[in-house]
C-alpha cells in the first residue's frame, strides 16, 4: 500500500496551532481592499466561505492522494551543508542573481584554497558586474592582483571606475595594464576600447574619435556593438553621413533607433514621419529597458517639433514609467535628453493650456477646468492626466487641488502608470501624497518598506487618510498597524490594534479575529533560531519521505526569516520548492509564493520578480494569477546592489 500524504492542515497544527492555511497564501488577499503590505509581516488568511470551502476541498483531495515515496526517498540526499558553485549556478539559472551574488560572495574560498578558485572568482565577477555593485568590483580587483585572474579583475575594476565617474583613476589603471606585458590580447583589445569610453564620459569628444578610429585601424571590429559606439561618437562630432553609412549594413534595434535620429536631425525624416515610424517600431524595443527609453525620449523631440502635446505627453509617461539603469554618455543620443519627471509636469501644463484656451476657459475658474477634465477621463484619459496634474499644482481653490490629484493619481493607476506614480509623488515628491486615496497611500508606503526607505514611509503614514467607509476601516487599521510595526513605531501600532479590535462587533466572525492576531504576532518575541534549524537539519536527514523534507525545509527558512537572514530564508524555500518531481504542484508553487516575499525582505527586488513572473506563467487558478499580478506591480524599482 502507498502511504497518504499528510494534509495541509496537519502539517500547519502540527508547527503551531495559529499558523493555518499557509498554502491559501495562494488564494486570497488579507485585506478587503486588495493591497499588498510588507511581505515577511504577512501569514494569509481566508476572507470569505467561498474561498474556505475551495481549501477544505484541496486538503479532502490531499488526503486522499497517494505517492510512491519510497522509491524518493532512496535517491534523496542528505542535507547539504554550506552552499556550491553548482548550486550558485542553479540560482543564476532560475533568475535569482541577488540571492546567488549574495551566498558566492560568503562561500567562496580563499585564494588557491581548492582547484576551482578562479571559477568562482571569475562567477563573482561576473554576477557583480551584472549588479552593479561597483564598489566590490573596485575592492576585489585589490585583493586578486597578485593571482592569475588579475587583469581580468583588473579590466571589471576599470569598467567600474569610468561607471563611478572615477576617470583619472581609470586611465591611470589602463595605462599601467597596457603597459604590462603579461595580459592576453583580448584584455588588452577591451582595454583600448575603455580608453575611447572614457574619454566619452568626459566629454572630450575629440579624443574620443581618435582613439576610435586608431582602435578601428588597429582590430578591424565587425561586431554591431562596435558599430554602434563608434555612430554614437560620431554623432556627437556631427558627422552624421559617415555614421549613416556604417550604420547601413546593421538590422539591430540599436542600428534601427540611430537609424531614425540620423533621419531626423539630417530633415531627410519630417517629425511627423519620426514620430509614425518611432510608434511602428515601438513593440520591438520592449525587450531592451535602455533603448526603449531612448526611442521615447526621441519620439518625444520629434513630437515637440510640430507641438503634438498628446503625443509628448505618452511618450514621456511611457519612458518614465520604464525601469531602467542610468545610461552613460557613452551610450546616450547627444540632443535627445532623457525624459525628466519635471519635464512631464510642464508638458502637462502646455498641454492642459492648449485644451482650455480652445474652449475659452479662464485662468482661476477651477470648477471648469476640473468639469472638463471629468469629461475627458473617458474619452481620452490622457488628455484628463495633463488637466488634473495642471489642477494639481495650480488650481486657486484647494479644494480642486485635492479633488485633481487624487484624480490624477488614480488615472495613472489605471493606465497601469505605477512607477510614474512613485516617481511623482514620492522620489521626486513632485505632488503632494496626502492628497492621494488611502488605498494609493498605502500601496505607495508598502513600496517605500520594501525599498528600506522608513523615514519617507513614516511621513505617508502620517498623512493617510482615514476611509470613510465602514467597511474599510478594519483593512485601514490592520494595515497602518503592520506598517509601524515593520519601521519601530510599535506604540503607534499598539493604538491601532485598539481601535481595530474595538470597531469589532460582539458577535465578530473568526476570520476578522484572525487577521487581527496575524498582527500581534509581529510583535511577539522570537528565540533560540540557531538550536531550532540544527534540530531541523538533523530531522532532515532522518526523513524518509519526500514532503517531510519539503516541510522541514519551510520550517528552516521561517527561523532564518525570524533572525532576519532573508537570504537563507528564500533559498531554503527554494529547495522545499523544488524537492520533488514537481515544483508546480501545490506545495510548490506555495514555497515559491513565500520565497519571492523573503527575496523582496532581502531587498532581492529582481530575484522577487523573477520568481513572480515564473509564478505567474505556471499558475493556473486565476485567483493565483491576480494576487501574484498585484505582487509584480507593488514591486519598488530596484537599486543595484552597490547602494544597498
Amino acid at each position: 500500500m502507498l502511504p497518504t500524504m499528510r494534509s495541509l492542515s496537519q502539517i500547519s497544527r502540527f508547527k503551531h496551532a495559529h499558523r493555518r492555511w499557509w498554502v491559501a497564501t495562494l488564494f486570497v488577499f488579507l485585506f478587503s481592499i486588495g493591497i499588498s503590505v510588507a511581505p515577511h509581516l504577512l501569514h494569509a488568511q481566508t476572507t470569505d466561505d467561498s474561498t474556505e470551502t475551495v481549501n477544505e476541498e484541496h486538503v479532502e483531495s490531499a488526503e486522499s492522494t497517494a505517492i510512491d515515496s519510497q522509491a524518493e526517498s532512496s535517491a534523496a540526499s542528505g542535507y547539504e551543508i554550506g552552499i556550491s558553485l553548482d548550486r550558485v549556478r542553479e540560482l543564476v539559472e532560475l533568475g535569482t542573481v541577488e540571492l546567488a551574488y549574495r551566498l558566492i560572495a560568503e562561500a567562496r574560498p580563499e585564494y588557491d584554497q581548492t582547484s576551482d578558485w578562479m571559477e568562482w572568482e571569475t562567477l563573482y565577477l561576473e554576477l557583480a558586474w551584472q549588479l552593479e555593485a561597483w564598489n566590490d568590483l573596485i575592492d576585489r580587483a585589490g585583493q586578486l592582483r597578485e593571482t592569475e585572474i588579475s587583469h581580468l579583475a583588473q579590466t571589471y575594476a576599470i569598467r567600474a571606475e569610468i561607471h563611478l565617474k572615477q576617470y583619472s583613476n581609470a586611465l591611470r589603471n589602463i595605462r599601467a595594464l597596457i603597459l604590462d606585458q603579461s595580459g592576453d590580447q583580448n584584455t588588452l583589445i577591451q582595454l583600448r576600447g575603455l580608453i575611447a569610453q572614457l574619454y566619452v564620459e568626459e566629454e572630450n569628444l575629440e579624443d574620443a574619435e581618435i582613439a576610435l578610429a586608431l582602435y578601428d585601424r588597429d582590430y578591424r571590429p565587425s561586431a554591431p556593438e562596435w558599430e554602434h559606439r563608434y555612430t554614437r561618437v560620431l554623432f556627437r562630432n556631427n558627422k552624421l553621413d559617415e555614421a549613416q553609412n556604417r550604420l547601413s549594413p546593421l538590422q539591430t534595434l540599436e542600428a534601427q533607433l540611430l537609424n531614425l535620429y540620423a533621419r531626423f536631425q539630417t530633415r531627410a525624416s519630417s517629425p511627423a514621419e519620426t514620430v509614425l515610424k518611432g510608434l511602428e517600431i515601438e513593440p520591438q524595443f520592449e525587450s531592451d529597458s535602455e533603448l526603449h527609453v531612448e526611442l521615447w525620449a526621441l519620439i518625444e523631440v520629434a513630437a515637440r517639433a510640430y507641438n503634438d502635446f498628446e503625443m509628448q505627453t505618452e511618450a514621456i509617461e511611457s519612458g518614465l514609467s520604464i525601469d531602467y539603469p542610468q545610461l552613460s554618455k557613452w551610450e546616450h543620443l547627444p540632443v535627445v535628453p532623457l525624459n525628466t519627471e519635471i519635464q512631464l509636469l510642464e508638458t502637462y501644463d502646455k498641454f492642459a493650456f492648449f485644451v482650455g484656451n480652445d474652449i475659452g476657459l479662464v485662468i482661476g475658474d477651477d470648477e471648469s477646468w476640473f468639469q472638463l477634465a471629468q469629461e475627458f477621463e473617458i474619452t481620452s484619459p490622457i488628455t484628463a492626466r495633463a488637466v488634473h496634474a495642471y489642477l494639481a499644482r495650480n488650481a486657486y481653490d484647494s479644494e480642486y487641488k485635492e479633488r485633481s490629484t487624487r484624480a490624477l493619481a488614480n488615472l495613472l493607476y489605471e493606465a497601469d502608470l505605477q512607477n510614474l506614480i512613485d516617481r511623482l509623488f514620492v522620489r521626486k515628491n513632485l505632488l503632494d501624497v496626502s492628497m492621494v486615496s488611502h488605498e494609493l497611500q498605502t500601496r505607495l508606503a508598502n513600496t517605500l518598506l520594501k525599498q528600506k526607505d522608513y523615514e519617507k514611509a513614516l511621513s505617508i503614514i502620517n498623512v493617510m487618510a482615514k476611509p470613510e467607509e465602514p467597511a474599510q476601516l478594519e483593512s485601514w487599521y490592520l494595515t497602518q498597524a503592520r506598517i509601524a510595526i515593520s519601521i519601530g513605531e510599535y506604540d503607534r501600532s499598539g493604538l491601532l490594534l485598539d481601535e481595530a479590535i474595538s470597531n469589532l462587533p460582539l458577535q465578530a466572525e473568526q476570520s476578522a479575529i484572525d487577521r487581527i492576531k496575524q498582527v500581534v504576532y509581529d510583535l511577539q518575541d522570537r528565540n533560540q533560531h540557531n538550536l531550532a534549524i540544527q534540530f531541523f537539519v538533523k530531522l532532515y536527514d532522518k526523513a524518509t519521505e519526500m514532503q517531510d523534507r519539503r516541510e522541514l525545509l519551510r520550517w528552516i527558512s521561517e527561523s532564518y526569516s525570524a533572525m532576519e537572514d532573508y537570504v537563507n530564508a528564500s533559498e531554503h524555500l527554494l529547495r522545499s520548492a523544488q524537492l520533488g518531481n514537481d515544483w508546480n504542484d501545490e506545495w510548490g508553487i506555495a514555497a515559491r509564493f513565500k520565497a519571492g516575499d523573503e527575496m523582496v525582505n532581502a531587498g532581492f527586488i529582481n530575484d522577487a520578480r523573477v520568481i513572480y513572473t515564473q509564478l505567474h506563467d505556471d499558475a493556473l487558478d486565476p485567483r493565483t494569477r491576480a494576487l501574484i499580478s498585484n505582487r509584480l506591480h507593488g514591486l519598488p524599482v530596484s537599486d543595484s546592489v552597490s547602494s544597498q
